[in-house]
């Protein structure tokens, strides 16, 4: 208790005000490092840590506040100075500067906030208690100053490489900021690696100058500023670190065994060159495919033509005239239909660890507006009665999907899924206009079967790639990829690299099956992923198994609906009912299969409204049908309304031409 009062009561102020100054840098260190090894967010929520931590810390801050208001009011007390002293004089030019600068300062993100903590508790204060030791709080404050700086500049650089590996992540922690202005090209990190490790050398420095400046001012030996509670501090806060050292090191070297686990486990490492394997093995070339496309294309159209990407909208008069136009004198989808009149060898650019991310379609491409214009083309082509034409557009599609499945990002067809409805209806317009030749036919539906049939092995492969990818991440914010490398500061805060490699192991380790029907996840975490930083990146694992579904769902109706056309050809009409009709992947039951009036949801434009609002009709025609993901038979309706998100998957004939 003797002690204890020494320390926190008036019996030595100085002593006081370090106690409390090295108790609220402690547990500024520990309480993060505390909640990182217990877990992080895989066990505590953040909203709970920061309502526990909050008020922690207030109660630390205000611990120090108190002990800092007291011992300088005391010394103040004692020395008495005039108005117009050297310190007054010195703390009024450094408050009026920092209110000056605060906003501008404010744009980097500390304004008056700096002012209050750095600038008065820092320079101002100090400078009227403690001028005769001009030479240490000038030396102490340039020390504090600069920590301030490196750090502020740190956390710039850590929210830039994390957002670099997944957006918006940390802006809800450490605010928006301007670290984006780091540039792609010319970077080097090693000014932002000096400046870290010059932060840590300088907080150090300035703590131990703090508690010289306290021991100069009371005139006591600077060995009696260290008391038992600074001590114990210390005590515990290098347990701490020795802990989380230890702990990092283990979970490190166990993310490390997991990644090689899972690369055993796939047949191929989790890097660029399993990658590169991987695709060489399928007969890619990894030339740059990409090096004779079209440069600087910029497909695009106006916005209020957006809603033409719904195969579901009717045209107006003046809007089908005006688009037609469009599509004949647009230079730049005149190059791409050009450039994918050919089919495309499948290929990749050399692949590097770190930038697998980057391997991606072409940025300025927008596959989904071309499938949509390209399956406008065929419309209009049918209704002006050129088949022959409408049938080299729908290669010219095929063509365009081959290339987008030419990144290693898209290996799978699952992607397919988004423009799978530009494809099949382009197949259900050229059946309904009874002018493709039977060659066509069974070509289309040799395809389909096959495409089917790669569909697990796909699966596979697509697993393989997103755990690729994933740990790929990892390695591009331990290493860097224009921005900082984390990987050496590791030693610095050992939690956040304890965090780091368990989010690194969480993350693959589930990565250890065929099917994503098999992969390991919890219903909570569908749709918050697993982990803080990371978790499971890309689409929750429901959302892939109902994708295949819809893929083996779509393949099956289209096939069905092929053999339909041929059988009529053979016997001169649609039969009534289909004897073995293909298995819905939903359910496990026989498809549904129809002859005659079919529902059908179609968007029209309304003029009061000045938009465009879903209409249902009904037209005649046969169609093969799944039950869709909500397992329910909703008559072969497949595209929604405004109000219903029912749906089933169907491939239909149409024998009215509107």
């Amino acid at each position: 208790m003797k002690e204890l009062k020494k320390g926190f009561f008036s019996a030595c102020p100085a002593r006081c005000v370090f106690t409390a100054l090295t108790l609220l840098l402690v547990m500024l260190w520990i309480c993060p490092a505390v909640y990182l090894l217990c877990g992080g967010p895989h066990r505590i929520k953040l909203s709970l840590f920061l309502w526990i931590l909050i008020p922690v810390l207030t109660v630390f801050f205000c611990l120090w506040l108190i002990a800092f208001i007291r011992f300088h009011r005391g010394v103040i007390q004692n020395l008495k100075p005039a108005w117009n002293s050297p310190g007054v004089l010195v703390c009024c030019g450094f408050m009026i500067a920092a209110l000056g600068c605060a906003p501008k300062l404010s744009e980097i993100g500390i304004g008056y906030g700096f002012c209050g903590l750095l600038v008065i508790a820092v320079w101002a204060v100090p400078a009227v208690s403690l001028w005769k030791h001009w030479k240490l709080w000038l030396a102490r404050g340039l020390c504090w100053t600069g920590a301030f700086f490196c750090l502020d500049h740190f956390l710039k650089c850590l929210q830039h490489s994390c957002y670099r590996i997944r957006p918006g992540v940390l802006e809800s922690i450490i605010g928006k900021t301007s670290c984006q202005t780091i540039l792609h090209t010319n970077y080097s990190p090693v000014p932002d690696i000096v400046i870290a490790f010059l932060g840590v050398i300088l907080l150090p420095a300035g703590w131990f100058l703090s508690g010289k400046l306290y021991a100069a001012a009371a005139s006591i030996r600077l060995r009696e500023i260290f008391g038992p509670a600074v001590k114990i501090l210390l005590g515990l806060w290098a347990v701490v670190y020795l802990i989380s050292f230890y702990l990092a090191a283990a979970q490190s070297r166990a993310a490390d065994r997991t990644a090689a686990e899972r690369g055993e486990f796939f047949g191929y490492p989790l890097n660029a060159q399993g990658m590169t394997r991987l695709l060489k093995e399928q007969g890619w070339s990894d030339e740059m495919f990409r090096k004779d496309f079209p440069k600087g294309n910029m497909l695009s159209i106006p916005p209020h033509w957006k809603e033409l990407r719904d195969i579901s909208v009717i045209l107006p008069a003046d809007w089908r005239e005006n688009f037609q136009s469009f599509l004949l004198r647009s230079a730049s989808l005149q190059e791409l239909e050009q450039y994918f009149d050919q089919p495309i060898r499948p290929g990749f650019p050399p692949l590097r660890d770190g930038e697998l991310t980057a391997v991606g379609g072409n940025p300025h491409f927008d596959f989904l507006l071309f499938c949509c214009c390209e399956w406008r083309k065929i419309v209009l082509l049918l209704e002006q009665d050129r088949p022959l034409e409408a049938l080299k557009v729908r290669h010219r599609l095929e063509n365009a999907l081959k290339y987008w499945r030419c990144s290693p990002l898209h290996l799978s067809s699952f992607g397919y899924n988004i423009m799978m409805k530009y494809r099949i209806s382009a197949m259900e317009l050229l059946l309904s206009n009874d002018r493709v030749s039977t060659a066509e036919l069974e070509h289309w539906n040799k395809c389909l079967k096959q495409e089917e049939k790669s569909l697990e092995e796909d699966e596979f492969k697509t697993i393989y790639v997103e755990a690729a990818v994933i740990n790929d991440y990892f390695f591009q914010l331990a290493h860097g990829h224009y921005t900082m490398p984390l990987y050496p500061l590791r030693w610095l805060y050992p939690p956040l690299w304890y965090f780091g490699a368990q989010d690194r192991r969480l993350s693959l380790d589930r990565f250890r099956c065929r099917r994503y029907r098999d992969f390991p996840v919890q219903r909570a975490e569908r749709q918050n992923g697993s982990g803080f930083i990371f978790g499971r990146i890309g689409n929750p694992v429901f959302m892939m198994i109902r994708t295949i579904d819809e893929l083996t769902a779509k393949y099956r109706a289209m096939q069905a609906l092929i053999e339909i056309e041929l059988k009529k050809r053979c016997i001169g009409k649609y039969p009534d009912s289909l004897k073995s009709p293909p298995v819905d992947p939903f359910n496990g039951k026989p498809m549904f299969y129809k002859k005659g009036k079919l529902p059908l949801i179609v968007r029209v434009w309304n003029p009061k409204l000045q938009r465009f609002t879903a209409e249902k009709r009904e037209v005649s025609g046969v169609a093969v049908w799944s039950v869709g993901p909500d397992k329910v038979n909703d008559g072969g309706r497949e595209r929604p309304t405004a109000r219903e998100t029912t749906y089933d998957i169907t491939a239909a004939v149409i024998f009215e031409k509107r």
